[in-house]
């Protein structure tokens, strides 16, 4: 299992970007065939699992092709559904501003010589950040297969263009 919350591969193909695009929107075609469902807009693709076999943890993976001097650069990203990653960034945002602004308040009203006991507030507020990022991390293993579906797919798609050719 990869150390990251978000997986991300990258891998340069000699096809141009019009041929890799073509590829993966035939593949679309048949993806449910895979237990997959895909999208392919412009030059970005993504790729996730049907809404019945959605959990919160459920990945999907976002993949982008650009133009690379030695043929097409393709760049994916793993992880959970824009609204659960926003969430979990929102949280740890909010967390994160709430302890500077209790720590100033704390420190001042200990430098004017009056009750700091809001600084207890720090450590509650750290300890439910790592359970956010330990939660987190248990998603991630929970979907652990469901990661590498994406992933299989995706390598095979890449694979056969490599062998190929197109």
């Amino acid at each position: 299992m990869s150390a990251e919350i978000r997986p991300r591969f990258k891998r340069i193909l000699t096809q141009d970007e019009k041929t890799v695009l073509s590829h993966f929107r035939k593949s679309m075609l048949t993806i449910r065939t895979h237990g997959l469902e895909g999208i392919v807009v412009g030059n970005h693709i993504i790729i996730k699992h049907p809404v019945d076999q959605q959990s919160m943890w459920t990945p999907e993976l976002n993949i982008s092709i650009d133009p690379h001097p030695k043929g097409t650069e393709v760049r994916g990203l793993a992880g959970p559904r824009s609204s659960i990653w926003l969430m979990f960034i929102f949280f740890y945002s909010l967390l994160g501003i709430a302890s500077i602004f209790i720590f100033m308040f704390g420190v001042t009203r200990h430098q004017l010589g009056m009750s700091s006991g809001i600084l207890w507030l720090i450590p509650v507020l750290l300890l439910i950040i790592g359970a956010m990022y330990l939660s987190a991390r248990m998603g991630q293993k929970l979907s652990k297969d469901q990661l590498l579906k994406l992933k299989h797919y995706v390598r095979q798609i890449l694979d056969d263009l490599e062998k190929n050719e197109i």
